[in-house]
């Protein structure tokens, strides 16, 4: 018994010394005009069609400072932004280049190197489970995939 108080005690300063508590995961949910996909091996969320745009949400949990995304505008889009409410965000918005591995059905694979579609936003008073909803700015498609974010404590990885 006298082991397994020691252990214990060992365990609990190791915990206490990382100072990192787990949460839910990211969430990314399919909106207006989207449904699930896959792109370079991880789940993601494709919104929009050739002529209509649309949303999608990503939620993360209490205290959540910054949030982590890939996104990329479909082959051959300009101009594309994703407007991003629910929550104090920093950008607000953020503009999408496109590749052309993003184009005609899922399973996606990028053509350009994933670090130049990768997104930091950071998040502002998020006191309980948030859910932050991603627009599109004009009528045209987009993708999302590989969300995370991270808390005072540490960094959860999306289950989508």
């Amino acid at each position: 018994m006298k082991h397994l108080k020691t252990i214990f005690a060992f365990m609990l300063m190791a915990v206490l010394s990382i100072g990192q508590v787990w949460g839910d995961d990211a969430t990314m949910t399919a909106g207006t005009n989207g449904s699930e996909c896959t792109v370079n091996s991880e789940a993601g969320i494709k919104v929009g069609t050739s002529s209509k745009g649309g949303t999608m949400t990503i939620t993360v949990g209490e205290g959540a400072t910054k949030l982590t995304l890939y996104a990329a505008a479909w082959k051959g889009v300009t101009g594309l932004s994703l407007n991003i409410t629910g929550a104090t965000v920093s950008p607000s918005s953020i503009s999408l280049t496109a590749d052309d591995g993003i184009s005609n059905n899922s399973p996606f694979t990028l053509n350009g190197d994933a670090s130049d579609f990768i997104f930091e936003i950071t998040l502002s008073d998020i006191e309980e489970e948030t859910t932050l909803t991603f627009t599109s700015s004009i009528a045209k498609r987009f993708v999302v995939w590989g969300a995370t974010y991270e808390t005072a404590s540490g960094s959860q990885e999306s289950d989508n």
